[in-house]
């Protein structure tokens, strides 16, 4: 897997498709001037399989959309910090977590800026449109705003239980499961994550259809490379989620249910950075191996 390495924080976590020494094609000075952020790798589409959605959905389709190749490698670029400053009175206590100091910025307003590392990163599949993204082909601000077209929605973080992440994955398959035959427009609904995997079950229970779920934790085991640990579904236990602001404020009824410890809704375009993740690559953009999604398995 030739993956690319963004140039990132120190302690930002890494997915597993960064962690190659191989880092592929960057472009040059002059393909930089003329837009090009950088270089896509092997093709983003590939034949659909049981780990993804069931064979059904995929006609007319291509995998890349459906099959949420796209969307995952999307996620995954988009778990990382996201410096930004939020609006305080001049007299509120309210903690920003991560690493923060008030600043004023612009006067008169005060804020702290947060440059919170979020444990998850969680993107409905129909926040990702266009079509298939050809081997070794430019990427460039146009073909982000191609598959990532809602340039008005944002970089938003919610506070979440172990037990509301639970629910919440479960409000999203419910959603898309909501019509019997499956209706192919609700599949934009459905979740995809990165520091998060599980398995979906589409004919289960309303509330049961997402099981088997895990978290990487960076240190598990003592590991320097971390590990996979079930979720702690405690209401006591809380993660820290970047997503967009459709999820943050209820779209696809992914929060039905759920009151959320702490939302923050950024003015940083969604879009915009994405295109900053790409620009900070050390190499081609590679496409996630199966072993990457984060749908384990499938089944109708």
């Amino acid at each position: 897997n030739n993956s690319a390495r963004s140039d990132k924080d120190e302690g930002t976590p890494i997915s597993p498709q960064e962690l190659s020494n191989d880092y592929g094609r960057v472009p040059t000075q002059e393909e930089r001037e003329n837009g090009v952020l950088a270089f896509a790798a092997d093709s983003f589409c590939r034949e659909p399989t049981t780990w993804e959605f069931p064979e059904t959905v995929y006609e007319n389709f291509p995998a890349c959309i459906l099959g949420g190749v796209v969307a995952q490698a999307v996620v995954d670029a988009q778990r990382r910090p996201h410096p930004f400053c939020e609006p305080l009175a001049l007299t509120s206590s309210v903690y920003i977590p991560g690493e923060t100091k008030p600043i004023t910025e612009p006067e008169p307003f005060l804020c702290q800026r947060s440059n919170l590392t979020p444990d998850i990163s969680l993107l409905n599949n129909g926040a990702v449109r266009g079509g298939e993204i050809p081997a070794g082909a430019p990427i460039t601000n146009e073909t982000v705003t191609n598959f990532l077209p809602f340039v008005t929605s944002s970089i938003a973080y919610l506070q979440v239980t172990g037990k509301d992440l639970v629910k919440l994955l479960n409000n999203a398959m419910d959603f898309v499961t909501r019509e019997d035959p499956l209706n192919m427009r609700h599949f934009a609904a459905a979740p995809f994550a990165s520091g998060l995997r599980y398995d979906i079950q589409f004919s289960a229970p309303s509330g049961e259809k997402v099981t088997n779920i895990e978290v990487f934790v960076p240190d598990a085991f003592g590991l320097k490379e971390g590990g996979w640990l079930p979720i702690e579904s405690s209401p006591k236990k809380f993660y820290w989620v970047v997503t967009n602001s459709w999820i943050a404020m209820g779209g696809d009824n992914y929060l039905n249910g759920i009151i959320p410890e702490y939302v923050a809704i950024t003015n940083l375009s969604y879009t915009y950075e994405m295109s900053k993740y790409l620009a900070g690559l050390k190499g081609s953009w590679v496409p996630p191996t199966e072993e990457e999604m984060s749908i384990i398995s499938s089944t109708p």
